[in-house]
């Protein structure tokens, strides 16, 4: 018997700037020996569009769950 599996692309963003500072100036680690990025590496970071296609979720200004929820209805809308 053979399974398959479907793959699909997943796009997270956050939208909101002012949001995602926020976001990455306040993580926290809790492995060890890894370096969290800087808000300047994160701008710095070089970024090229998505040329297949994919499922966008942008959480800004949403919860994790309410982002999860969302995922898991376009994923069976598909």
């Amino acid at each position: 018997q053979t399974e398959s599996a479907e793959f699909v692309n997943i796009e997270v963003v956050c939208g909101d700037s002012e949001e995602h500072r926020c976001r990455v100036e306040g993580s926290t680690n809790s492995i060890p020996n890894l370096e969290l990025s800087t808000w300047d590496e994160v701008l710095a970071r070089e970024y090229h569009s998505w040329s297949v296609p994919r499922i966008t979720i942008d959480t800004a200004g949403r919860s994790p769950e309410t982002s999860y929820k969302d995922l898991r209805v376009l994923l069976n809308d598909r």
